[in-house]
């Protein structure tokens, strides 16, 4: 195997040809992900070589700093596209041990510990005091309900859901109804594939009161001439058209609503769906 290259030894021509390989190969995202990975990793390990025994502390030190799995998975990604720049200059022979992997959905490490039931009521809460809004407030209580409930949903499914995803047991109903009824029926459906979720009945409670309240849904929904947006899950915006939540805004509120509740560990949407 080839002596190791610390990554400051690169002469200027090597770093210029990595970086024409990366703009040449990754699209913009990929790019600033796989450099950051690689500055953090250089400052990291200071003087000492680049070996796959390092790498490997590295990505563990990453997992006890609390950094959530797909960003470990994507840092040895970036890791190991340098590895296969290297082979491919001839730098490193292409008999060199691969690098380490890592796989975020094979991941069981503390960061992913499935919320408990205190947690997830705390997050409920929390959730619902997020905004200075009332019917902001009752979105994401509502948002946050649905996420912890998701099924076989995913959040990108759920951002662009319309309001008539909601199947209640009578739709006649113009008041929330009793919780228990709401338990027994009330789901979402995907229109485009429909796959379903049942919601249980503090999700269904808190949904009803989002949407047929006065203060929740109506008064966060876009105003302006022509036709009202009709998103679960409408973003406030000055435009002249309604858009619903991205999945930045869904972290971004599960992120907030998880520091407000207390919760050591990053909170996101995936951390939500999982199964307690």
């Amino acid at each position: 195997m080839a002596d190791p290259i610390p990554l400051r030894e690169w002469t200027p021509e090597r770093r210029a040809a990595w970086n024409a390989h990366v703009h040449r190969t990754f699209k913009e995202s990929t790019r600033e992900t796989y450099q950051r990975g690689l500055d953090m990793f250089d400052e990291w390990r200071g003087d000492d070589p680049i070996t796959i025994e390092n790498i490997e502390a590295w990505l563990t030190a990453l997992e006890n700093m609390g950094y959530a799995p797909r960003t470990v998975t994507l840092r040895a990604h970036g890791l190991r596209a340098l590895k296969s720049f290297w082979v491919a200059e001839g730098i490193l022979p292409s008999t060199e041990p691969d690098w380490p992997r890592k796989n975020s959905a094979l991941h069981d490490g503390p960061v992913t510990t499935p919320l408990t039931s205190d947690e997830r009521s705390a997050l409920r809460y929390a959730a619902s005091q997020l905004h200075s809004e009332q019917g902001v407030r009752m979105r994401d209580a509502a948002l946050i309900g649905c996420l912890l409930d998701a099924g076989p949903l995913r959040v990108s499914t759920i951002c662009r859901l319309p309001i008539t995803a909601v199947e209640w047991p009578t739709p006649q109903w113009s008041t929330p109804p009793p919780m228990d009824q709401i338990q027994a029926a009330t789901r979402l459906t995907d229109p485009a594939t429909r796959r379903s979720t049942h919601l249980s009945a503090e999700t269904g409670d808190a949904l009803a009161r989002y949407l047929w309240s006065e203060d929740g849904w109506r008064s966060i929904r876009y105003h302006a001439d022509g036709p009202r947006g009709q998103f679960l899950w409408p973003a406030m915006s000055h435009r002249r058209a309604q858009r619903p939540l991205t999945r930045q805004g869904v972290f971004t509120i599960c992120s907030a609503a998880g520091e407000r509740a207390g919760i050591s560990r990053p909170v996101g949407p995936d951390l939500l769906r999982r199964i307690p």
